[in-house]
């Protein structure tokens, strides 16, 4: 006999869907944050290196941002999604080896990003409610903070 899960199955309504990095170390963190701090029980994700910092085509070579974007939109889409959270982490590999920052640079960059990548989902989904947040361990936990969209890219 395999595996069985427990009976959680849920076909109700979505609570939103959420993108944050690939990165393994971040797992439980992600989880805990989306679940207990956000209240995102039922929820569909993106997950790709860099997260939502793909998204900003940065890296114009990474065809593995359109499709992040095409299935951003239809999942948004197809489950009537109304709420969006985009998660950035420190230590990013992608941003460090990838987009070439430095630990110097690499905040501002992943804050910059963050914020386009706010604007960049609200003009491709249509939804309005799109947060943005950047994960920081602080002991052997967590700390998430709040980062808000730029005025610089015009919404839809």
């Amino acid at each position: 006999m395999g595996y069985e899960a427990a009976p959680n199955y849920d076909d109700g309504a979505y609570d939103g869907l959420v993108v944050h990095c690939s990165d393994g170390r971040f797992s439980r963190q992600f989880n805990d944050f989306v679940v207990n701090h956000l209240g995102i029980l039922r929820c569909d994700r993106v997950v790709i290196p860099g997260g939502p910092g793909a998204l900003t085509a940065r890296d114009t070579s990474d065809p593995g941002a359109v499709q992040a974007l095409d299935d951003i939109t239809f999942l948004c889409a197809g489950h009537e999604i109304d709420r969006v959270a985009l998660i950035q982490h420190e230590a990013c590999a992608y941003y460090l080896t990838r987009l070439g920052a430095t630990e110097e640079t690499l905040r501002e960059m992943q804050v910059e990003d963050l914020r386009h990548a706010i604007e960049v989902v609200r003009v491709a989904t249509g939804v309005e409610r799109v947060e943005g947040y950047l994960a920081r361990l602080v002991g052997p936990g967590g700390v998430f903070e709040a980062v808000g969209a730029s005025l610089r890219y015009p919404r839809r």
